[in-house]
């Protein structure tokens, strides 16, 4: 018997914006055309702490980002690239693992990052 996490991230999860790219067609240069999706979500979001209170200070020039994983609903389609909006940021989706449990699919966790 499978235990997903819908249940937890229904009760304890903040409403999120995901945002998919879909190819609608092709111009006239055979180049695709995109439509943009969106559709509301609960995620339960996890900021990772800085370590180091020192790295915040960067140099000027360098492209300094920040990371963030949500943890989604295993019925959700999200995919690399894909755009996820949390507290008025937009965070593009680098990469989605799917969380097993005794061989089931029980949710998914997402690593996302935008410039800062």
């Amino acid at each position: 018997m499978c235990v997903p996490f819908s249940k937890i991230i229904e009760e304890y999860g903040v409403e999120v914006t995901l945002k998919s790219r879909a190819i609608s067609g092709y111009d006239s240069y055979g180049n695709p055309v995109y439509t943009e999706q969106q559709q509301t979500i609960k995620a339960i979001v996890h900021i990772p702490s800085v370590k180091n209170p020192e790295a915040k200070n960067i140099e000027p020039g360098t492209v300094h980002y920040e990371e963030i994983m949500f943890y989604l609903k295993n019925d959700v389609t999200v995919n690399p690239k894909d755009i996820i909006v949390y507290d008025g940021k937009e965070y593009v989706v680098e990469r989605v693992v799917k969380l097993h449990y005794k061989s089931c699919i029980v949710g998914l966790k997402i690593w996302a990052k935008r410039n800062v």
